[in-house]
């Protein structure tokens, strides 16, 4: 996977990017960049420490029937404050609570869902993605050379693209910002991407397979060619 240029230069903050399928009136935007602010939930009385982001597992459900919410709340690690966090679980178009999930997480950050439905969670605590199956129990855990993941994302043929910033405070070491990426299914990382990567903080792919990264570090978004070369 080859860099192919630097666009979007002098972007004061960068959330997250993201490709719209359509908009409205049913016109195809597939190759629109986004760049949307990420959902917060403070004001739920659950979530009392630490921002929270939000997903859906969409996978799992036919568009009729609708999708589950998941929110992380990132817990805290202070003097006043020792809570590592946890994921819960909202029935679809409802605010009933079906869950908190909270085996594996340690101050979550961001998550996602894979082709299958099952759940990948970022932990900066322990510099960990967690894996579960049906959402529910800690399928693996991954963890090689893993300092401080962020966003998660796959490409087509399912393999896991993480955001690896280089500073690990806990580990008293600095490693590159990278982003890894992991074979699908398994806990390997098959390659690790290093050129024009500046504290990535947001990564996509459009619908030929390119990857996008949005670099808080220079305020630009790298693009790099797709390919099956892993």
């Amino acid at each position: 996977m080859q860099r192919l240029v630097v666009v979007i230069a002098a972007v004061p903050a960068l959330f997250a990017i993201a490709f719209l399928s359509a908009c409205s009136n049913g016109a195809s935007h597939d190759s629109t960049l986004a760049v949307p602010s990420l959902i917060d939930v403070r004001s739920h009385a659950s979530y009392d420490f630490g921002a929270a982001k939000a997903g859906v597992d969409a996978a799992r459900y036919p568009a009729s029937v609708g999708a589950n919410l998941y929110v992380i709340s990132h817990g805290c690690q202070f003097r006043s404050c020792q809570q590592p966090g946890y994921v819960t679980v909202f029935a679809a178009g409802s605010s009933h609570e079906l869950r908190t999930i909270h085996d594996g997480v340690d101050q979550p950050v961001t998550l996602n869902f894979d082709s299958a439905g099952d759940l990948y969670v970022a932990n900066s605590g322990n510099a960990t993605v967690t894996v579960y199956a049906d959402s529910n129990y800690v399928l693996r855990t991954i963890s090689q050379e893993m300092c401080l993941p962020g966003a998660l994302a796959f490409d087509g043929s399912g393999n896991l693209y993480v955001t690896n910033a280089g500073h690990c405070a806990r580990k008293h070491k600095q490693v590159p910002n990278t982003v890894n990426v992991y074979a699908s299914g398994s806990t390997s990382l098959v390659r690790r991407i290093f050129e024009g990567v500046n504290q990535p903080d947001a990564l996509s792919f459009d619908g030929a397979g390119n990857l996008y990264v949005a670099e808080f570090g220079n305020s630009t978004v790298t693009v790099y060619a797709g390919g099956n070369d892993l």
